[in-house]
């Protein structure tokens, strides 16, 4: 079980086992993030960058950015942790 460790943030420490765990998401989940990627990257294409929305369209395409990389980041650790566990086998 997760260790809770003193951090100004939500930290834990995690054994090895715990870790791949975590890594790895279900086809479910893996389903779920991607269709929320979808919805972040149809958000930031159908943004007006026209004059008088260009300072909140670039505000959203900022944040529309962070939520896309990291969602993606957390799909690319679980096909890796998939990976390496088939080779492992």
């Amino acid at each position: 079980m997760p260790t809770p460790l003193p951090s100004q943030f939500s930290r834990f420490h995690l054994t090895e086992d715990e870790l791949l765990l975590g890594m790895e998401f279900t086809a479910i989940q893996e389903a779920y993030i991607q269709n929320v990627i979808c919805n972040a990257v149809e958000q930031r294409i159908a943004l007006d960058f026209s004059e008088d929305q260009l300072k909140d369209s670039l505000k959203k395409e900022a944040a529309l950015t962070g939520e896309i990389r990291s969602l993606t980041y957390l799909l690319e650790v679980s096909r890796l942790s998939r990976k390496a566990k088939a080779i492992e086998i």
